[in-house]
């Protein structure tokens, strides 16, 4: 279609729902445009749910929380895994997530393991996961001497990753937004114990500080090297720590997060059919400014052509 040709009308007979990921504008500019069209607005966290009504003008009764959920370990199977803290060995920190600077601040990982290398703490830093950081954050740990701490193990298969959790006393978390990282949720539900960002969204809704992990300020790598060299050196609390994380994360599971969706599928209709008609429909969908091309639809028809032609695109 041209520029000027008007867009179809959605379906006033579809409910219609938006689902808010992360605590950034990416997510909250579309919803204040759209948000007339929403007859629910899903958040993973309060505090962006919070932002959802106060900031993005939902009706609190067509927002809605809806927690991320995780397969945890059994009882059992948790259990053995705290008592293996108190075996001794090297602090087993993890982090699994994207290799990136921006939000995740991973480049920080090669202060933080020269410090605690510096303090004499006996660890290795396990990454699970890629990214453009990671030739940079590589060069880094080499350049301080602490490297052979150090595995990377790129991307792994869903259970591959769980098998490496199993592994593991800590997860590590360094970034200064989330929405309500589900690295996180899965870390906790295999029993280790969270020493991660103190954030608006996300980790404050399942971590405590001082009871089931450690909440810290954004890019203060001391405080983290302090954390981590006390629990390689108190594994009592180390293994309070993990079986409390295990606890809090029973009520973020699959199923929980599944039937909440059910219910939220049944309130959108609900809401769609209470609305009637919906005079809220705008004569032509409004459409983004950000999202409308400058160029004409006859010219990017060509492009998008051309790059399928040359193997970087396609219908």
């Amino acid at each position: 279609m041209s520029n000027t040709k008007p867009l179809p009308l959605l379906d006033p007979g579809v409910p219609t729902l938006s689902v808010a990921h992360n605590d950034v504008g990416a997510f909250y500019e579309p919803l204040k445009h759209y948000g007339a069209f929403v007859d629910c607005a899903v958040s993973v966290s309060r505090e962006i749910e919070r932002r959802t009504i106060d900031e993005c003008g939902v009706p609190p009764e067509r927002a809605r929380r809806i927690p991320y959920g995780v397969h945890p370990l059994g009882e059992e199977e948790a259990r053995a895994r705290v008592e293996s803290s108190l075996m001794g060995g090297p602090l087993r920190v993890g982090y699994v997530g994207r290799l990136v600077q921006e939000q995740k601040r991973v480049l920080e990982m090669a202060p933080l393991a020269s410090e605690l290398m510096r303090r004499g703490v006996d660890f290795e830093l396990h990454i699970v996961g890629e990214g453009h950081a990671r030739a940079a954050l590589e060069a880094e740990l080499v350049r301080l001497g602490v490297a052979g701490r150090v595995k990377f193990w790129g991307w792994l298969p869903s259970a591959e990753v769980k098998r490496r959790l199993k592994e593991l006393d800590v997860f590590l978390l360094m970034s200064d937004y989330e929405g309500l990282s589900v690295a996180l949720l899965e870390a906790m539900g295999h029993a280790l114990a969270p020493v991660v960002t103190d954030i608006r969204s996300g980790t404050g809704e399942v971590v405590v500080d001082g009871r089931n992990g450690f909440l810290l300020p954004v890019g203060d790598v001391q405080a983290f090297a302090e954390r981590l060299e006390r629990l390689a050196a108190d594994r009592r609390l180390l293994a309070s720590l993990r079986a409390a994380a295990w606890e809090a994360s029973q009520p973020y599971t699959v199923g929980r997060m599944a039937d909440e969706y059910v219910r939220c599928f049944a309130s959108a209709r609900e809401t769609n059919d209470a609305r009637g008609a919906r005079a809220r429909r705008q004569p032509d969908f409004p459409v983004m400014p950000a999202c409308r091309s400058p160029y004409p639809f006859w010219l990017r028809k060509i492009k998008r052509r051309v790059l399928v032609a040359a193997g970087r695109g396609r219908y």
